[in-house]
């Protein structure tokens, strides 16, 4: 299956969407996994170096993210589309992307009664690693697009080579000590020691991670599936390798968990096209939600495009939690477990409108328990 060159639109995967849905599910699973205080080990996070199945979500997503530009952004780019157009296009949404996140984070700052604001999260990850990929893959030919993977995996190890990796003395942990102090995930007033895991210098590793997702794009368009699953082999052994000198990391997104992570959503991907696009299996769509604001867009279209589910939490993790571990008690005032579930819908999806139909960011649920 290929994406055609003369058409309109491009080709729908309902692989992709069957993927970003069962990540999703994995997501809340994660989030929600019944009782803090007997979780099974495969739904909590590492504590530090390692990588557990829960690790593989966020990962995913901006796997994801890069192979919804690679479906929805290049076709166009391929077809003589203006530029121009997409590039404004691509940075408005980011834009919707990185001020919802914030305007999450504020809300949550304010209705929880947390001790600071935060400003970096999940959502401003993803903005930022979908603006930068999408400028990537308008402008940038497919070799260049290699050569900014091979610097960034490279330039941040060495830089992490040189900071060394143990938890809060790192290289991105003081650098976003030293930007933001006290306004971050983990701080410790006493020691002026302070950690984010979605902090500045880490997201390089996360940008890899979005570019990896085009190409993962690329191979799916190819209409040779073995080629993603080949693909996937050889990033799963040099994620492995390099683990050897380098840790797999999730909160510092180590140049080794890169390559480790990708290569199991390329597996994935992989064989959710098998089984979806090839052998007619249906994916999982939703059926029913409940919205609190939505846009409508302009014009015909699948309401089904750019789908993506986020649990954002802005909490501050308590020091004496063990480290990569993040709770969704974010007051323990006994009142019982609140949260914030929040899913956003034409975010970072497959994007086949993109151009000119597009789907303004919606709170579908929110809820405080």
């Amino acid at each position: 299956m290929t994406s055609s060159q003369s058409g309109q639109t491009p080709t729908r995967y309902a692989s992709v969407d069957a993927l970003r849905g069962i990540t999703v599910a994995a997501m809340l699973l994660v989030n929600n996994p019944g009782t803090w205080s007997h979780v099974f080990a495969p739904l909590e996070h590492a504590q530090w170096n390692g990588c557990t199945p829960t690790d593989l979500i966020f990962p995913f997503f901006l796997v994801i993210v890069g192979v919804s530009i690679g479906l929805g952004v290049v076709p166009r780019v391929e077809q003589g589309g203006d530029r121009a157009a997409l590039t404004r296009t691509v940075l408005v949404r980011a834009l919707r992307i990185l001020g919802l996140g914030l305007l999450l984070h504020l809300l949550a700052w304010w209705w929880l009664d947390l001790p600071h604001y935060r400003p970096w999260g999940v959502l401003q990850r993803i903005g930022l690693c979908f603006a930068i990929a999408g400028m990537a893959a308008i402008w940038l030919s497919a070799r260049m697009q290699w050569l900014c993977i091979g610097l960034l995996l490279g330039g941040y190890a060495a830089l992490l080579a040189a900071g060394g990796t143990p938890p809060w003395h790192n290289l991105p942990s003081r650098v976003d000590t030293a930007l933001l102090g006290p306004l971050l995930y983990q701080y410790d007033a006493a020691t002026g020691l302070g950690h984010d895991p979605e902090g500045l210098l880490s997201t390089l590793g996360a940008l890899a991670s979005t570019l990896l997702g085009l190409h993962a794009a690329a191979l799916l368009r190819s209409g040779r599936p073995l080629r993603l699953l080949a693909a996937a082999i050889v990033l799963l052994v040099a994620g492995g390798v390099w683990s050897h000198w380098l840790p797999i990391n999730k909160n510092l997104w180590t140049p080794s968990y890169v390559l480790w992570t990708a290569g199991w959503a390329y597996a994935a991907l992989w064989l959710a096209h098998r089984l979806v696009d090839r052998n007619g299996w249906p994916a999982l769509r939703r059926q029913r939600h409940h919205c609190l604001c939505r846009l409508r867009r302009h014009g015909a279209g699948n309401a089904g495009h750019g789908e993506l589910g986020l649990v954002v939490r802005a909490g501050v993790r308590p020091l004496d939690h063990p480290a990569g571990r993040r709770r969704n008690r974010l007051a323990g005032d006994g009142a019982g477990l609140r949260r914030v579930v929040v899913a956003a819908d034409g975010l970072a999806g497959p994007a086949a409108d993109l151009p000119e139909d597009m789907n303004a960011a919606c709170l579908k649920e929110s809820v405080i328990e």
